[in-house]
């Protein structure tokens, strides 16, 4: 697993279970670094077969192998002999949680990516911190977009796909008419007082574990 900060991540304990299960001489690890040149590095060793990718490399990897892919994000790299492919395995699984309500994606990284990804065709809202990276998604995913200091209320039910960090505040974007994915492997930041209140209210609720 390649990241900057995955200490506390179930994706080595989830992949070695799995290893173990099905017999396979394969050892799963994290590689936790600062530096993408660092992985790159890795990635050319002619003993590196494949590995998963998480914020804040799920976009800049990708363009070192091709730059076509300027608004593209990956979480898996698998390299079968010189060739080197990718997937988003978030984007396959997040197509079995939504269905064809409104959709609110929060965030413009690579999850977020990964998630428009799996909403193409349906009715979606991208919403984000920057302005720029917002019309530059809106635009090749055909789908709306607002600043998250702009969301208002919403009346009728929807699904909320969430992609930001956990020091942003979500609570404003959650009610009982509401489905949350959240793809932070965990609660958000949220006031302590209305924690309970927001989320035993929702219709549902995925977390990243469900996604993994």
């Amino acid at each position: 697993l390649f990241g900057s900060n995955i200490g506390e991540s179930p994706s080595s304990f989830i992949h070695n279970k799995v290893l173990n299960r099905f017999k396979k001489n394969i050892v799963y690890l994290n590689f936790e670094s600062s530096n993408i040149d660092n992985i790159i590095d890795l990635i050319n060793k002619p003993y590196f077969k494949g590995a998963s990718v998480t914020m804040p490399y799920k976009e800049e990897v990708i363009s070192y192998f091709k730059k076509k892919y300027e608004l593209d994000a990956i979480n898996t790299i698998v390299k079968k002999e010189d060739r080197i492919e990718f997937a988003n395995t978030d984007s396959l699984a997040l197509e079995y949680f939504i269905n064809d309500s409104k959709v609110y994606i929060l965030g413009t990284g690579g999850a977020a990516i990964g998630a428009l990804e799996a909403t193409i065709g349906k009715n979606v809202t991208i919403v984000g911190r920057n302005l720029d990276k917002l019309k530059l998604l809106a635009e090749k995913y055909k789908v709306k977009y607002i600043k998250l200091n702009e969301f208002s209320e919403e009346k009728s039910y929807y699904q909320v796909i969430n992609c930001l960090p956990p020091t942003v505040n979500i609570e404003k974007f959650l009610s009982n008419k509401c489905n949350l994915i959240d793809m932070s492997y965990g609660i958000h930041n949220l006031d302590k007082d209305s924690l309970s209140t927001a989320y035993s209210e929702l219709c549902n609720m995925v977390n990243g574990y469900d996604i993994l």
